[in-house]
């Protein structure tokens, strides 16, 4: 699958994001003064009832040659009440749950959150909160991406033997707004933490 990007993007400091939130643009316009903040705890979340939440969509795009090992959801940082939905890519025969060197993921979706987080320890903890029913992967339920160049076989094939990059959180109303597909793309770039680097697409809808 190939994921195509659209025009109507800005890169700033290793991210791509989409221009021209609608409640952004309104507010720039009216001069209110309005923060980040603001649009994350304002902006609708969608939905065709009073209440109600649209999903998300998500996709992975792995540009280094390592096996990606992490966790990734969406969740209300400032709302308990709302269970965080997540997913993992981990070590597993079924290479649906895997995210291998150079290659993508389908795209999924979620129901929408005031977060997207990719390996936060936030989204973590609200995971573990949440004490789900169906037990997620340990190995991938930790801080950040890990990357590792060990074949499936080989007992150290979950573990970050190639590094770890630092998760992020993309908050929505600030930087998405529900509906909309963030691409998350892994590249090798030594002048991180880590030695990795994370850039994102937004495709508002």
């Amino acid at each position: 699958m190939r994921i195509g990007i659209g025009d109507g993007r800005m890169r700033r400091n290793g991210y791509i994001r989409a221009h021209g939130l609608p409640m952004a643009m309104a507010c720039l316009s009216l001069s209110l003064g309005c923060t980040p903040a603001f649009f994350n705890n304002t902006t609708t979340l969608g939905g065709d009832t009073p209440g109600g939440r649209s999903n998300v969509n998500v996709a992975f795009i792995n540009h280094t040659p390592f096996r990606a090992i992490f966790t990734y959801g969406t969740y209300d940082p400032r709302n308990s009440a709302f269970t965080p939905q997540f997913k993992q890519f981990f070590v597993d025969p079924d290479p649906a749950n895997r995210l291998e060197g150079n290659s993508e993921s389908t795209i999924v979706s979620l129901q929408c959150g005031r977060a997207l987080a990719v390996g936060t320890q936030e989204l973590i903890d609200a995971i573990r909160d949440s004490k789900p029913e169906t037990p997620p992967n340990e190995t991938a339920l930790q801080a950040g991406i890990a990357f590792s160049d060990k074949p499936l076989d080989d007992p150290a094939a979950d573990q970050p033997t190639a590094g770890r990059a630092v998760g992020v959180t993309t908050y929505q109303g600030a930087e998405f707004q529900c509906d909309s597909l963030l691409v998350y793309t892994f590249e090798v770039d030594a002048t991180q933490p880590g030695g990795f680097r994370i850039d994102l697409s937004v495709i508002l809808p």
